[in-house]
């Protein structure tokens, strides 16, 4: 119950340190990417609102728990159960649970891949997903002379094209000798299959003279 509710608190303030330390698996990667990009973020703190918080079963490895919360800012983020949590040494974890109707853990997934243009250095490090949208997670470096943009970011899955937005404004302005990791995020028409190919093209501009470069991977959604 104490890491159940400390989790919740962690996530109404945008604390992704604290959740990616209150989680295992691929959730606690996911909140490790989400850390690495914002670190704990100084947005406004979300209403959180807790409805039901009780332990249906407990051993000494593993526990599940029924929850129902909600986060509300200009939205609002359902958490129900069940929650499973396992034991990490002396304390518990957060191990699953559903966010807005979705298993998280199975739509998180790690994905390797390296591409790179004069300088430009770009790694694949994972997807999450859920029924409207495609969230690739990439580390960018810029080892060019200047600073450098995202220009365009495209996607596609089969025939199927997939339609940009901009979570992250710093790649906009992506300092010479400087790293950044971020998510960038694809609205799709309707879910896209799991393991379905992704493939996808982004493009850079240098900010001192224009010169474009260019990257492409192919990944599994």
């Amino acid at each position: 119950m104490a890491t159940v509710r400390a989790y919740l608190e962690a996530d109404a303030r945008h604390d992704y340190h604290v959740m990616m330390l209150l989680a295992d698996g691929n959730i606690h990667k996911l909140w490790q990417w989400w850390d690495w990009e914002l670190g704990s973020c100084t947005c406004p703190t979300d209403t959180l609102t807790i409805g039901r918080l009780t332990v249906q079963k407990e051993d000494t490895e593993q526990a599940t728990v029924d929850v129902f919360a909600t986060l509300e800012s200009t939205g609002i983020n359902t958490i129900t159960g069940p929650m499973t949590l396992v034991r990490d040494g002396a304390g518990w974890v957060v191990h699953d649970y559903r966010r807005n109707g979705i298993d998280l853990a199975s739509n998180i997934a790690s994905r390797s891949g390296h591409d790179e243009s004069e300088g430009i250095h770009v790694s694949l490090l994972g997807v999450d997903r859920d029924k409207t949208s495609e969230d690739v997670w990439f580390r960018i470096t810029n080892n060019t002379p200047h600073d450098i943009s995202l220009d365009t970011f495209v996607a596609s899955a089969g025939v199927l094209k997939l339609t940009p937005t901009v979570y992250n404004a710093g790649v906009k302005d992506i300092l010479r000798d400087h790293w950044m990791v971020t998510n960038l995020v694809w609205l799709t028409p309707h879910e896209v299959p799991a393991g379905r190919p992704l493939v996808v093209r982004l493009t850079f501009v240098d900010l001192a003279n224009g010169d474009h470069h260019h990257v492409s991977f192919s990944t599994l959604s």
